[in-house]
């Protein structure tokens, strides 16, 4: 018996902000009956204070849908403007503020492309909707004009069609 397996990738647009924005809902349609739905997330620390000694987290979800069937689905984050995940920053003409983005609420795993730097995440592709948490954190202390930063990411979520 021969197995053929078929790789496919969805890019979808991560929008990070450090100011109160409102996404529009949407349904973008992908590849192989994948949808995100709310597209795209937005993240929002609000507001920075740069004399405040503790980290400012926040947290989007990313909601997605499947029916091409129970296979594992890699979720991959680009490092955005920044080049590296090791150290992402959102950006306001010269001025940088950096962040991270995690795939754990402890800010321990850096979500990543799993071949530059971080690592992916790996979820179950199922028929019903399900969320998968995006956790950020800004780090304290940053010297920055007050202004609005930001940064956009890309996610790339692959799986495999297995007939």
């Amino acid at each position: 018996m021969v197995v053929c397996k078929k790789k496919y990738s969805i890019l979808f647009i991560f929008v990070i902000f450090v100011s109160i924005l409102s996404s529009a809902e949407a349904k973008d349609k992908c590849s192989c009956d994948c949808y995100f739905k709310h597209a795209p997330p937005v993240m929002n620390f609000g507001v920075y204070d740069t004399k405040d000694l503790g980290n400012e987290d926040a947290v989007a979800t990313l909601y997605y849908r499947c029916s091409c069937g129970k296979q594992d689905i890699t979720v991959r984050m680009s490092s955005g403007s920044s080049g590296t995940c090791s150290r992402r920053h959102m950006a306001n003409m010269n001025n940088k503020l950096s962040y991270n983005i995690y795939r754990n609420p402890a800010h321990v795993l850096v979500w990543g492309d799993g071949q530059m730097c971080g690592q992916p995440a790996v979820v179950a592709g199922t028929k019903e909707e399900q969320s998968i948490p995006i956790y950020g954190r800004l780090t304290p202390m940053q010297d920055v004009d007050p202004n609005v930063y930001k940064d956009t990411l890309a996610v790339v979520c692959e799986y495999s069609d297995f007939l």
